[in-house]
């Protein structure tokens, strides 16, 4: 997808790809036109669980009141037909998954 394109759209936000999923929520590269940006979209797998809503609000609320420079800052969030987001910085870089399966494999030795 190419920002402008209106496809696959969650608020304001145009998802790019796939990041990654987890068991609480699936994030995208996403492109946020108002500000001419990438950034990360987390969105919320299981909408219509009220305790799974519950707790993906608490880690909005969590990573909007703290600031260190080895979490990500968060931008946004909201709800856009009964899917829960948020946008926080993109970071490049390696999957976690590779760091830790390369840490894994250096141990062997």
């Amino acid at each position: 997808l190419r920002p402008g394109s209106g496809a696959n759209q969650v608020g304001e936000f145009e998802l790019l790809s796939k990041l990654g999923q987890g068991g609480m929520g699936t994030v995208y590269r996403a492109w946020q036109p108002s500000l001419s940006r990438q950034v990360a979209l987390k969105c919320l797998i299981r909408t219509d669980n009220p305790k799974a809503r519950a707790r993906f609000e608490r880690e909005i609320r969590a990573l909007g009141r703290v600031e260190h420079p080895n979490l990500v800052k968060i931008f946004a969030s909201g709800v856009d037909c009964d899917q829960c987001y948020y946008a926080m910085e993109l970071l490049e870089g390696m999957d976690l998954a590779v760091i830790g399966a390369r840490r894994e494999a250096l141990r062997q030795f």
